[in-house]
């Protein structure tokens, strides 16, 4: 029972590390947008730079598979010292 209790805290801190991680690159990356309301046709008009958020997506994405790839390199070297 404790085996299992120790992975679910392990799975959980992981998560909770991905969303912090996720969470602070999207909150520190500033957007640019040029919106403005026509009264006339009683629309929105403009643009919004969406450079800064796509790169904070590559980043969150290559973090995320690095991490992946070391705790599956982990899982694999204990597999194997158990054998």
């Amino acid at each position: 029972m404790n085996r299992i209790l120790k992975r679910a805290f392990q799975k959980a801190n992981q998560a909770k590390t991905s969303v912090v991680a996720g969470s602070s690159v999207v909150i520190v990356t500033a957007s640019q947008a040029a919106i403005t309301f026509d009264d006339t046709t009683k629309s929105f008009t403009g643009d919004i730079d969406t450079t800064a958020y796509t790169s904070g997506v590559g980043i969150y994405v290559t973090f995320l598979a690095l991490a992946m790839a070391v705790g599956f390199g982990i899982s694999a070297l204990r597999g194997r010292r158990g054998a």
